[in-house]
C-alpha cells in the first residue's frame, strides 16, 4: 500500500514474530525461540490446569453460554 514500516511490535509469541519480520531473527532462530519457550512454558505449567478441545457449533456454545 506504500506505507513505509518503521516498527514492528508483538506480544507473547507475537514478539518472535515480529524478530522475525523485522529481521532480527532467521526463520530457524525463531522457530527454535518458539519451540523452546514452549517446552518452558509446559514445563512450569505442568499439572496446573487442563484444556480440552470440542467440536461444537458456534450456535450451540452460544446457547449454553
Amino acid at each position: 500500500w506504500g506505507i513505509p514500516v518503521r516498527a514492528v511490535i508483538g506480544h507473547s509469541m507475537g514478539e518472535v514474530a515480529a524478530g522475525l519480520v523485522a529481521g532480527a531473527l532467521s526463520l530457524a532462530e525463531a522457530c527454535q525461540v518458539i519451540c523452546v519457550r514452549s517446552r518452558l512454558v509446559h514445563e512450569r505449567a505442568r499439572g496446573l490446569g487442563t484444556m480440552a478441545a470440542v467440536r461444537l457449533p458456534a450456535a450451540d456454545l452460544a446457547a449454553e453460554g
